[in-house]
């Protein structure tokens, strides 16, 4: 199965807010076998909302878009889907009492935008939202798939995570094997990466691929296995002749981050560690110790950032 991933709104066009949910979903329907085709981010005008649904629906199985759902007048996703699905609008009167009890809960004030925000498409089926007041939407087209979200990132995850990934993972059949193996390297640029391990990478065999990715300070190499679990032994022999090739530059895998590793590199080894910064202003150490345990082995720093203090401290 293919999925395409839209994020609505236009404070992330505008860089207002970062689109941290495309690399969340992405993150989680790769896990779950769903390979993700694109992202994109778009305004709040309907005619981006349907041209963009058009095209998911176009070139994937599954779309997923996040924004628009919440009783302002800006969060327009529900009438884009009407429109592009060809269905009519009907009022939810279970919903709207829903949000009417939770409100008096509180002892909020019910609005006119509030009722407005009940008003659903028809053939839609509601995934339940317990941390707002925006349901999630999932629509069934015959072999493809529309699933809308909130856009606020913990409302997102939520109904996700409790409404909407078990039953699918218990009912879709067109999920496919994925893995994905990372290596991470520091101390080391791009080009002598790949230069190290050409000759692994060069005779990659069919239904594995690999990827090099550079960030700040790092080079991740990314293997990945698409459609084959028996595949799963080569894709591990191909990991360690990586590791052992790059060697000393190779500081962890998977997701653990550079502190981490330090973490547990210092605490195994019973060293201790300090830190004298300047121009990084105490982020250091700030890393460092973001760590839950790194008080085991790390003993504090100095932040010398006039020229007295670095030379008379």
């Amino acid at each position: 199965m293919k999925a395409s991933i839209v994020t609505i709104g236009d404070e992330i066009l505008i860089g207002q807010i970062i689109d941290t949910n495309s690399a969340w979903l992405g993150q989680q329907l790769t896990e779950m076998g769903v390979e993700v085709l694109i992202t994109m981010s778009i305004s709040d005008k309907k005619e981006s909302i349907i041209k963009a649904i058009k095209q998911g629906l176009e070139n994937s199985e599954l779309v997923i878009l996040t924004g628009g759902l919440g009783p302002t007048k800006d969060d327009i996703t529900k009438v884009a889907i009407a429109e592009t699905i060809g269905a009519d609008m009907y009022f939810d009167e279970k919903l709207y009492q829903s949000i009417k009890q939770y409100f008096n809960k509180v002892g909020f004030t019910l609005t006119k935008a509030h009722k407005l925000q009940c008003y659903m498409p028809q053939g839609v089926r509601l995934l339940t939202n317990k941390m707002g007041t925006a349901p999630g939407m999932l629509f069934n087209l015959k072999d493809k798939m529309i699933l809308s979200l909130p856009g606020v990132p913990y409302e997102m995850k939520w109904i996700f995570e409790n409404s909407f990934r078990k039953d699918f993972l218990n009912t879709e059949k067109r999920l496919q094997y994925i893995e994905h193996r990372t290596i991470r390297t520091i101390g080391i640029g791009e080009t002598r990466v790949e230069e190290k391990i050409s000759d692994i990478t060069d005779h990659i065999p069919p239904g594995i691929s690999v990827a090099f990715l550079p960030g700040l300070g790092e080079v991740k190499v990314r293997l990945t296995l698409r459609g084959n679990g028996n595949k799963k032994a080569l894709l591990t022999q191909l990991e360690k002749k990586i590791i052992k090739s790059l060697g000393k530059y190779v500081y962890a895998s998977g997701r653990t981050r550079i502190e981490e590793a330090l973490n547990e590199l210092y605490t195994n080894n019973g060293k201790s560690l300090a830190v004298a910064e300047s121009c990084t202003g105490g982020h250091l150490a700030h890393k460092l110790t973001s760590i839950p345990g790194s008080s085991r082995y790390f003993i504090g720093g100095i932040v010398a950032y006039d020229n007295s203090i670095k030379e008379n401290v």
